[in-house]
């Protein structure tokens, strides 16, 4: 009988938290509250700044966290020849620390690589307890799409 022995000079891996995915969100949806501010600074490269849960203000309490709300800020590089997202980046957090900053790591923001650009019907998930700030992610990547295809 074979026995599991451990190795006490291992490396210990972090174990990371499963991404809870929520609701899907189409990319056509109407993202026009998120105020996507749109700017090409490269071939293929968007830089897009949106309002984010603390800036909307859904419901009205946002200014009870004590947080120094401001846009989220995304770098999304399309990859135009071949009508595909190649990566989108958080650039600039604006949201609430703890709730919103799960929907701008890279376990999330991996989901938009490959996407057809020139689709947008497609449906991604939203994080769950971070509604809003997916919310602005996508309407990031819509308008970086949206400008793409200009």
């Amino acid at each position: 009988m074979m026995g599991i022995t451990a190795d006490p000079n291992a490396p210990v891996e972090e174990i990371k938290p499963t991404l809870q995915l929520g609701n899907p969100v189409k990319l056509s949806e109407d993202f026009t509250r998120f105020d996507a501010q749109v700017e090409e600074t490269g071939d293929g490269v968007y830089t897009v700044k949106v309002k984010g849960y603390g800036l909307i203000d859904p419901e009205g309490h946002a200014g009870e966290s004590g947080t120094e709300y401001a846009r989220n800020v995304f770098e999304v590089t399309i990859d135009k020849a071949n009508n595909k997202v190649v990566s989108v980046v958080n650039t600039t957090f604006g949201d609430t620390k703890g709730f919103g900053d799960k929907a701008t790591g890279e376990d999330y923001l991996g989901l938009f690589t490959d996407l057809d650009s020139t689709n947008l019907d497609q449906e991604i998930d939203t994080v769950t307890g971070a509604t809003w700030t997916s919310k602005s992610v996508l309407a990031a990547v819509q308008a970086a799409i949206n400008a793409a295809n200009e």
